[in-house]
């Protein structure tokens, strides 16, 4: 692929960076909290068939109180040399400046940019390259960028047959393929056969769900802008997962690794002796995922799912405010779907419908949202009448929970008021490409306060 970057900009760059290059201190003899394999959002290999695209050379740094990497020197050179203080905080600056350039962004990661950076300013320090740091960087871009399936195990649903996402597809991975891919670890890659085995063993490779997309990228940023569009779908499978309508019920459905499931350690002494040590599973959901068969899919494409995989696969500029809100509102009441507790599943609930349903901040949430909710998915005087009471409780055990920290454990009033805020969801949904801005939606649905209840009923 071509790579170009505005020659304006290009010089700029390279001007900055040649400034770096006299910026390089000599490292401190003792250096203190060195971390010589840190990588800021690297993924960490378990095996691997093939080299990292990124330099291994020999590589120091130092992580700061807050994480974050607080400097970095090549220990190899007499003397070491590297950023510190302003210096690395210039460093990491024109680093972030070059891989938010619209021409690279999509395609390489921050960590990347940081790494062949440092490797340039190594080279340029040894007079061994006299290439710009630009020409040198697309250089080396152009080598690593590819496309390729990124896979992401995940954790907490079943599928009877592929489901498909826009970009993302969620299939089932069977124990015939791992056997195949083994058979080629042991050809080409013997000794890193017994960690591929650990990985698989730890995400029950007998049977895996996976999401599976073609990401052309390098590869630290394919994994993250897979992770990116797997988050997306994910919302989407779990904004119609029966937990939205049994608050008992949590899913969990999740890239494995970001599923939340409590496994506290736990050790049993008895008269100074350890007599055990193991693990307590808290909630054992986990292991019974929720299956979405195809019966099951043909009842999400008839609520609205091939409406949400269309928007969150267009292009944000394509897109209306109307129906970004409308991403956004799910996003949030997905997250409820997975929530461990009542009062985070309020919680996500009710802050959904405050992002969807109040024209701005100075709008009592306790009086139009209930109403609006009333106005959009009631059907007679008697079920809106219902709908606005079942919002008043739920605003009451909201106001408990955030302004006097207590926790929600009223089951049956969330076992109405959460199917109320999914059936409220689901209509706008359907009016997706009717209102340009909520502000829209909302001034017609205000409206209907007007029109007599016959009318209004049909609207």
């Amino acid at each position: 692929m071509k790579l170009e970057i505005e020659l304006s900009l290009a010089q700029q760059i390279n001007e900055s960076a040649e400034n770096l290059v006299s910026l390089l201190q000599t490292a401190p003899e003792n250096p203190t909290d060195v971390s010589e394999a840190f990588r800021p959002n690297h993924p960490q290999l378990t095996a691997r068939l093939i080299d990292p695209e990124i330099p291994r050379g020999p590589l120091q740094f130092t992580i700061g109180t807050s994480g974050a990497e607080a400097d970095r020197f090549f220990p190899d050179l007499t003397p070491p040399v590297g950023f510190f203080d302003e210096g690395h905080v210039s460093f990491i600056n024109l680093c972030q400046r070059i891989q938010q350039i619209d021409a690279l962004n999509p395609y390489v990661s921050l960590t990347y940019v940081v790494e062949i950076v440092f490797e340039w300013i190594k080279l340029r320090h040894l007079k061994s390259t006299d290439k710009p740091l630009v020409d040198y960087l697309l250089l080396r871009c152009i080598r690593s960028i590819t496309r390729q399936e990124i896979w992401l195990p995940i954790v907490g649903i079943d599928v009877e047959h592929e489901i498909d996402i826009g970009k993302v597809v969620i299939k089932k991975l069977r124990q015939p393929t791992w056997q195949e891919w083994m058979t080629e670890w042991i050809v080409r890659r013997p000794a890193e056969v017994a960690n591929a085995k650990k990985f698989l063993t730890n995400i029950n490779a007998d049977q895996v769900i996976v999401t599976s997309q073609f990401v052309t990228a390098e590869p630290i940023r394919a994994v993250e802008t897979a992770l990116t569009w797997t988050q997306s779908a994910l919302e989407i499978l779990s904004y119609f997962a029966p937990s939205n309508f049994n608050p008992a019920m949590p899913i969990i459905c999740a890239v494995s690794g970001n599923e939340f499931v409590e496994r506290p350690r736990h050790m049993i002494i008895r008269d100074g002796v350890l007599v055990s040590a193991g693990v307590t599973t808290v909630n054992l959901r986990y292991r019974h995922p929720w299956t979405i068969k195809a019966t099951t899919l043909d009842k999400m494409k008839g609520k609205g799912f091939d409406t949400l995989v269309r928007l969150i696969n267009e292009k944000e500029e394509n897109l209306t405010e109307f129906q970004m809100d409308i991403l956004r509102a799910i996003s949030i009441f997905s997250k409820g779907s997975r929530a461990q507790n009542l009062t985070d599943k309020l919680l996500y609930a009710v802050l959904a419908l405050e992002s969807i349903l109040l024209k701005d901040q100075s709008e009592s949430l306790q009086k139009h949202i209930g109403e609006r909710m009333a106005f959009l998915i009631g059907q007679t005087l008697e079920a809106r009448r219902d709908i606005i009471s079942s919002y008043k409780v739920a605003y009451g055990l909201r106001s408990g929970a955030v302004h006097h920290g207590r926790l929600v454990t009223d089951e049956e009033t969330l076992g109405i008021f959460l199917p109320n805020t999914w059936h409220t969801l689901n209509k706008l949904i359907t009016e997706a490409d009717r209102f340009l801005t909520k502000q829209d939606m909302i001034a017609f649905v205000d409206d209907i306060k007007f029109i007599p209840f016959k009318d209004s009923a049909a609207s």
